[in-house]
């Protein structure tokens, strides 16, 4: 359909596709924006750090614009339910600007 990436079936039973690259994300996520219902925060904020993203290299990035990611990675976090998280939003900034 989109033909870009590659099904994977997770040993949870879950089919999902992988897509590698800012530029392939940012598209698909472009296109399906206006019929998502339920995430469409998340897709803002994923787009956002896209456009930070795409055609640069993570390495280049400054401590700041570093940190902006890292916040709004948090935000997405914030927006999806979940009962406990891998990194607290402070150990998430510190991993992201190293």
């Amino acid at each position: 359909m989109f033909d870009i990436g590659y099904i994977s079936d997770r040993n949870d039973g879950i089919t999902e596709l992988r897509i590698n690259g800012y530029s392939q994300v940012k598209r698909i996520l472009e296109g399906m924006q206006p019929h998502i219902r339920f995430k469409q925060k998340q897709v803002a904020y994923a787009l956002t750090m896209l456009n930070v993203l795409e055609n640069k290299k993570f390495s280049t990035l400054s401590i700041d614009i570093r940190k902006q990611l890292a916040i709004q990675f948090n935000e997405i976090r914030k927006a999806n339910y979940k009962s406990k998280h891998k990194y607290s939003p402070e150990e998430a900034i510190v991993l992201l600007t190293r």
